[in-house]
């Protein structure tokens, strides 16, 4: 997963901005990349939640200024 995030933040996946966590969440559970103990297919919104964990682990200061940009929005 982690890969996976970095390829789509480096633009690997398509252009930069245009692809979105849950998009690739979606792809991912598809074609079935992740499995479970039991090699059950992981669902789409489980791969988005630890896709968006390892967002806010691997780029803490874009996750700050999208933080401080959404208090910003509702001050106004």
């Amino acid at each position: 997963m982690r890969l996976l995030l970095i390829g789509m933040k480096k633009g690997y996946l398509g252009k930069k901005g245009e692809v979105t966590i849950k998009g690739v969440a979606n792809w991912a559970e598809r074609k079935g990349l992740f499995l479970t103990k039991e090699h059950t297919v992981l669902s789409a919104k489980t791969i988005e939640l630890r896709m968006g964990e390892l967002n806010r682990e691997l780029y803490p200061k874009e996750t700050i200024e999208k933080m401080k940009k959404k208090r910003e929005r509702k001050t106004k």
